[in-house]
């Protein structure tokens, strides 16, 4: 009988390197055992690097020599391997060489494999015992299959009654909700449920389900109608006898406001603390000093038993009103649901795939019903070791796919052939399946008979002390107060479910690191900031802070930025960007916010459908033109012409008309949608209304690829950064929700009602139904559900925080915003911080002013030795200077750098250009002093392409503005300031002048910019017409002028 070592890895802890050990340790001693040794990952990336460092530490090992040098070598792993094995140096090194010869002439049954590919490789040697065809197909990409569903469920709507309700009834729920008719988006999300782990099909058919919720709700509203009666009753009792509401304690706060409410109330309506003092105490019903205090306590015989039957009707209500509130909101959905299952399971049958998802729910039906050597001898190896990485992120079906395997190698096998290894705290894809509570609570009980003991993984290998020493006194402090609050929090929860209180104290149980020994053992180091400040303040602080970082010698790619989610990335990107500093980062950089992307999707879009005033306004704003602009009639052909060639054809034609490639600051973003593009074109049917109906769905999710290996900062999700490890970690919104979203599309629940009583047993015929979490949940049948899932979100956004805060390596800067509303990680950290003696305080002070108290750990020091790029690595970078327009199959994939943020551009700037580059300049100009700044987000947006037009705008637009009249222009002294604004004049037709500023005094000036050395007379007359206008508009005193910008002079006019 063999043991299982279950080891829990802290992060930093080496836990790579120890799983890269352990297998090392078995192949060392029987070389050929690495054909029944399985090590399982997470990540396709953790394979490879698993696999990577295997193969290398064998063959460091082999290339050792047997004896060892005079002062002995540091070959990675073979000191404890002596130690622990007990074999000699020299049988080592020569059996890590027959381990590598093996593992390299036999690399197929090298197995170390994610989890799912192992369980496809299972499924697909069962293909005939699970119904599929051989060459069937595993699916990824679930989007596609969803939406052939959704569209064929809608085809089916004409002939199915049923269908045609249900989706009714979705329309009607839309309509009542002030949204759309369209339905389509609705159900795409409601199918998305379908792809969860969570997801429990509800037995009961559909027609089933809605006669049962129908009769619970009929059942409900005569139960409310009674206590509708009473409550009318009551106040017909109080109406007798001549008293109104106001004539009783708390007036309309009173128990009879709430009778009145009660009445009109269309559902039953929970009552308060006062109208219970009423039920039992009839001398709360007025004040001593009332002067109907006797005509009131007189109702008592009459009154008194109507407010107890209006109490104990509710109390029977409560539970049942909401529960069915909480079944009816997602009904329709979960009707649709089980129809959307079935289409969706019949497109995979026709295109023979089989979805990702639905892969271990196969395997799990052939485990359960056939022994482990079977299997093997199918699959075509017999494992007798198991070694499962990232054991926390393994899911409900996963861990119960492996337990027979694993109890098969425990009885076949002495020694320690099974180990697992993870860290509850690291938990942070439970939305994705991933269940904690396997690593922390159920492989301790299940292999409770055969658990070896596993030396500690306490020493935190990455960071520095200083760090290690406040992460374990933040975390610390922070587990505590939340478990307390957890404790109050459920103590109006099932009793049941109680326990869970101590579920987040025992998840960080032992959680406390050290440094590694040789930091240990100088002066400690590291520098961490907590810094307490609004919103509006981050992006100030965190371009000071990426300052003071680099001038302590520190490279960019040091850097990290970690934000909650995809909506915090572009707010970084942007203030860094306009610092003039380089980024990487997926989330940020998205395909769809470059104007040079959007443009040519509005090509697109025109030649689809040339009416389209959208794509005709963005066609002509990045022109530099009017936006009702009409196009030429040699631009209509062209566009119309797009239509006749295959896409990569179009887009090449774009590109060489509009000269889009010749924009360096772009080459990036038309790398990524040239990609797109051809992606697109692989399918069957691929053309422009195709491709831009996609587009709308999609493209505003895709991003561009950058290579790592730049000198930038990184700016990445926490989820991204699991497992990744920076010098230098800035945390800007350290401020998200700790309970489950309930805003929005909220987060859905697959629940079943829960409870003893005949009521609650007649909701629990409804089987699994989706419910919306939300505080409502509390009182009613599903209150266990609510309680247990706030409690598990409360641990996975905990461990969301553990995980960014040990992503540092020698400095953290975590920001929070205190005054954030709701139960949120701020407010933990609010609440320890100032009690968090190690801590000082400190102000901090910003170059606009600003400044504020801040909390600092550590002292800051000079990088020790500076990260450079090698020779090699900048010979190896190409560097693209722009998108050169070929044939598609003549160009060459290729990586650029972040300099194509601050490219050169050898062209000369035309007239044309320079005329709407000043416009631009100007219409952003709000003040001479931020002329500087406003050239900078100029150039970020892509509208400055190179360092001579920057040169070139600064120097005449600093001539212009030091012009006393221009300078008060964009001072900041006026009211408002319209810049580029339609003005609709009699009969429709549109003015549009260059500046208009006004003040509160009812005054206004009108400015038109002129380029040129002439002088036309009808620019007077568009002035003057300007200055009409805005009389009409009200404006008292109008002044108009012309401002000749290339010779320096100043007209005015009228």
């Amino acid at each position: 009988m063999g043991k299982v070592k279950i080891l829990k890895a802290s992060a930093g802890s080496g836990k790579t390197y120890r799983l890269a050990y352990e297998y090392i340790k078995g192949v060392v001693c029987d070389p050929s055992l690495y054909r029944e040794t399985l090590a399982v990952t997470f990540t396709n990336k953790a394979t490879e690097q698993m696999k990577r460092r295997i193969v290398e530490s064998l063959h460091a090992l082999a290339a050792a020599p047997e004896t060892a040098p005079p002062g002995g070598d540091r070959v990675t792993y073979l000191d404890e391997l002596m130690r622990e094995t007990g074999l000699s140096r020299s049988r080592i090194v020569r059996n890590a060489a027959q381990a590598r010869t093996l593992i390299l002439h036999d690399y197929s049954r090298f197995a170390v494999s994610t989890i799912d590919k192992f369980f496809q490789r299972v499924a697909r040697a069962f293909f005939r015992e699970l119904g599929l065809d051989f060459d069937y197909t595993v699916e990824i990409d679930r989007e596609w299959v969803l939406e052939s569903a959704v569209d064929r469920l809608l085809e089916r709507t004409a002939a199915d009654r049923e269908l045609r309700q249900a989706v009714g009834r979705l329309v009607a729920e839309r309509s009542e909700q002030g949204r759309g008719w369209d339905v389509r988006p609705d159900i795409v999300r409601i199918g998305a449920e379908l792809f969860r782990e969570s997801y429990v099909p509800n037995p009961n058919g559909a027609a089933r389900l809605r006669t049962l919720y129908d009769a619970i709700a009929q059942e409900i509203a005569v139960r409310f109608e009674a206590v509708r009666g009473s409550a009318r009753e009551a106040l017909r009792v109080i109406g007798e006898a001549g008293l109104t509401v106001d004539d009783f304690s708390y007036k309309r706060q009173s128990f009879v406001g709430y009778l009145v409410q009660l009445v009109e109330a269309e559902a039953p309506k929970a009552y308060g603390a006062r109208f219970l003092q009423a039920t039992e105490n009839v001398e709360a019903w007025a004040g001593k000093s009332s002067p109907c205090r006797a005509q009131i306590l007189a109702l008592e015989p009459a009154l008194m038993p109507l407010l107890r039957e209006v109490r104990e009707g509710i109390d029977g209500l409560v539970l049942d009103g909401n529960s069915c509130e909480l079944v009816g909101e997602n009904l329709t959905r979960s009707l649709l649901l089980s129809r959307l299952a079935e289409e969706v399971r019949a497109v995979s049958a026709e295109q023979n795939r089989v979805m990702i998802h639905e892969t271990a729910k196969l395997v799990h039906r052939l485990v359960s019903e056939n022994d482990a050597p079977f299997i093997y001898e199918k699959v075509g190896n017999a494992y007798s070791r198991y070694m499962i990485d990232e054991f926390q992120d393994t899911s409900e079906h996963q861990w119960q796919n492996f337990v027979p395997l694993l109890d098969n190698a425990l009885a076949e096998n002495d020694g320690e052939p099974v180990m697992l290894i993870g860290d509850v705290k690291q938990s942070i894809y439970r939305w994705r399946g991933g269940d904690w509570r396997i690593l922390g609570y159920e492989a301790d009980r299940h292999f409770s008979g055969a658990l070896a003991e596993a030396a500690p993984m306490d020493t935190n290998w990455r960071s520095e002390r200083n760090v290690v020493e406040f992460n374990n006194g933040l975390i610390r402090r922070v587990v505590e107060h939340d478990a307390e609050e957890l404790a109050a929090f459920l103590e109006l929860a099932p009793e049941r479910v109680r326990p869970l209180a101590e579920m987040l104290r025992r998840s960080y149980e032992g959680f406390e690191q050290r440094a590694a020994p040789g930091r240990m053992a100088r002066p400690a180091e590291g520098y961490v900031e907590v810094i307490p400040t609004s919103r509006d303040r981050v992006g100030g602080i965190i371009v000071d802070r990426v300052a003071d970082i680099l001038a302590r010698g520190y490279a960019l790619r040091d850097i990290a930025v970690l934000v909650r989610n995809n909506y915090e990335a572009p707010v970084v990107a942007d203030v860094l960007l306009e610092a003039g500093y380089a980024i990487v980062s997926q989330e940020a950089l998205l395909l769809g916010g470059s104007p040079v992307v959007g443009f040519v999707m509005a090509v697109f879009a025109l030649a689809d459908t040339p009416e389209d005033s959208v794509a005709r306004a963005q066609y002509n704003a990045f022109l530099g033109r009017a936006y009702g602009e009409e196009l030429s009639e040699e631009e209509s052909e062209f566009i119309a012409g797009l239509l006749r060639s295959a896409l990569t054809e179009s887009f090449e034609r774009i590109l060489s008309r509009y000269r889009l490639g010749e924009r360096r600051d772009a080459v990036s973003y038309l790398q990524a949608l040239y990609q797109v593009v051809v992606s697109y074109s692989k399918q069957t049917i691929s053309d422009v209304p195709l491709l831009l109906e996609w587009w709308r769905e999609n493209g505003g999710r895709k991003t561009i690829y950058l290579p790592s290996e730049q000198d930038a900062i990184t700016i990445m999700t926490v989820h991204k950064a699991k497992g990744l490890e920076f010098p230098c970690v800035l945390i800007p919104f350290c401020d998200w929700e700790l309970l489950p979203k309930s805003r929005g599309n909220g987060t859905t629940l697959w629940v079943e009602a829960d409870g003893e009583d005949e009521r609650a047993r007649r909701f629990a015929e409804l089987g699994p139904v989706p419910v919306k979490y939300k505080t409502q949940m509390a009182g009613s049948y599903f209150a266990a559900d609510y309680y247990r899932e706030s409690v598990y979100a409360h641990v996975d956004n905990l461990n969301l925080l553990y995980v960014a805060l040990t992503r540092a390596g020698r400095e953290l800067y975590v920001m929070y915003d205190p005054l954030q509303k709701g139960t949120r990680v701020s407010g933990l950290i609010d609440a320890v911080v100032p009690g968090f003696e190690a801590l000082r305080k400190e102000t901090y002070s910003l170059p606009t002013g600003d400044e504020g108290p801040f909390y600092a750990f550590g002292e800051k020091s000079p990088v020790a030795a500076p990260t450079e790029r090698t020779a090699d690595e900048d010979e190896r970078r190409i560097v693209l200077e722009n998108f050169p327009a070929h044939e598609a199959g003549q160009r060459v994939r290729v990586r650029w750098s972040s300099d194509r943020y601050f490219g050169q551009d050898r062209e000369a700037v035309s007239p044309r250009r320079y005329g709407v580059l000043m416009h631009r300049l100007f219409e952003l100009t709000d003040s001479p002093d931020r002329l500087d700044e406003v050239l900078a987000r100029m150039r970020v947006a892509g509208d400055i392409t190179s360092d001579e037009e920057e040169a070139l705008l600064r120097s005449r637009a600093a001539a212009a503005l030091r012009d006393p009249m221009v300078a008060s222009w964009f001072s900041p002294g006026w009211e408002v300031i319209h810049s580029e604004r339609d003005i609709m004049a009699a009969g429709g037709r549109v003015r549009r002048p260059d500046r208009v500023m006004t003040a509160p005094d009812g005054s206004a000036v009108v400015v038109d910019y002129k380029f040129g050395a002439v002088r036309r007379p009808d620019y007077h007359r568009q002035v003057s017409e300007y200055m009409e206008l805005l009389r009409k508009m009200g404006y008292t005193r109008v002044e108009g002028y012309l401002w000749f910008v290339e010779l320096g002079e100043v007209e005015r006019v009228g």
